[in-house]
């Protein structure tokens, strides 16, 4: 099927197609209108109809495949709407319906009702689910992956192996579904630093800066990324890996590039001598990654040269697996720092005295 792009659909639009491009778009239009623009408009009329604004139900009985697929993506009508494409005939709609709905940027899409992100996990192929399907998944069923009934849920689950409590792991290394069981047992090898070792791909690749980044490192593998780097970026990938050596973090944090001391900055378990050394750096962008280092206080933070962009796109955040400690949202919300009152703006279960500030 040769499917037009929206930018295609819309160059090929002439003048009095994009006149009903417009009355589609005019929030008076009534509702029979835009029924009747739905039903035989042109099809830049119905991608706007079905795909920037508010619209009946009408369009997921549509018989045009890319009509529908307009609307499985959707940003403003319910989800509720949305997944009742759930089941469409054609993978092209589903797929669609299975990638995030567009959104402006700063806007967070909603979230797919559970069962209906069960039944796609469960029924979907591949190819019909994006990468980026996590974004239509609500942090309650994030959580609840891991214990599911349904086997490939529970696989799903498995991307969050490293905070996963002991018993619930031993289940899932134990699983009665031979997959479940098998990525469990993959998660966990990712912790072996011997086996990281052996599976290391010696070239510039994606599979290394996982690794790298990532899964738990030898000496070995350490050593051997500060003296023959097969890559420039290696030293960055290392400095910000969980697994990473407390005397290479003290070697690391006098690197002579900026994006190493950067990574750096940000590891929890950096000592004092260091945070002390990179709160002067030469570089701005080192210096504000430090500035939010929770073993500061906020005299410290306050004596930082830091400048924060107010230019930045603020990207989709689906929230933590696990609540963040209150403390620790309290001590952010009522920072001076404003990345940490950032920080604190993300948690779905923010105290309603931190949302208003009069009164704090």
């Amino acid at each position: 099927m040769d499917v037009p792009t929206p930018e295609q659909i819309w160059d090929d639009a002439d003048l009095a197609v994009r006149q009903l491009v417009g009355v589609a778009l005019n929030p008076s239009a009534p509702e029979d209108l835009l029924l009747r623009l739905l039903a035989d408009g042109p099809l830049a009329v119905r991608m706007v109809l079905c795909r920037d604004r508010t619209l009946p139900d009408a369009a997921v009985a549509h018989p045009d495949t890319r009509t529908r697929s307009f609307f499985a993506r959707n940003p403003h009508v319910d989800p509720a709407q949305r997944v009742r494409l759930v089941d469409d005939p054609e993978w092209f709609v589903r797929a669609h319906l299975a990638a995030p709905a567009r959104h402006p940027d700063g806007v967070w899409p909603r979230p797919l009702p559970d069962w209906a992100v069960v039944r796609v996990i469960s029924t979907y192929e591949g190819d019909e689910l994006s990468g980026l399907f996590y974004q239509q998944i609500s942090v309650e069923l994030r959580r609840a992956m891991p214990t599911h009934p349904v086997a490939k849920v529970r696989a799903w689950g498995l991307n969050g192996w490293g905070g996963l409590p002991a018993d619930v792991r031993a289940a899932l290394l134990a699983d009665s579904d031979d997959d479940v069981r098998e990525g469990a047992r993959s998660s966990a090898r990712r912790e072996d630093p011997a086996w990281v070792e052996s599976q290391l791909p010696d070239r510039s690749c994606h599979g290394r800066a996982d690794m790298l980044m990532h899964q738990a490192l030898s000496r070995a593998v350490v050593d051997g990324v500060l003296t023959v780097p097969v890559g420039k970026e290696d030293r960055a990938m290392i400095a910000g890996n969980p697994s990473l050596p407390a005397d290479v973090v003290v070697l690391l944090a006098e690197d002579p590039d900026s994006a190493v001391r950067q990574a750096i900055a940000r590891r929890p378990d950096l000592g004092a001598a260091e945070r002390r050394a990179l709160a002067v750096d030469p570089d701005p962008e080192v210096r504000l990654a430090l500035s939010v280092h929770p073993a500061l206080s906020e005299e410290e933070r306050a004596a930082i040269d830091y400048e924060v962009p107010m230019d930045c796109t603020f990207g989709f955040w689906p929230g933590a697996s696990e609540p963040r400690d209150p403390a620790d949202v309290r001590r952010d919300a009522l920072s001076g720092h404003p990345l940490l009152r950032r920080r604190a703006t993300r948690e779905r279960l923010l105290p309603r005295d931190l949302m208003e500030p009069e009164r704090r």
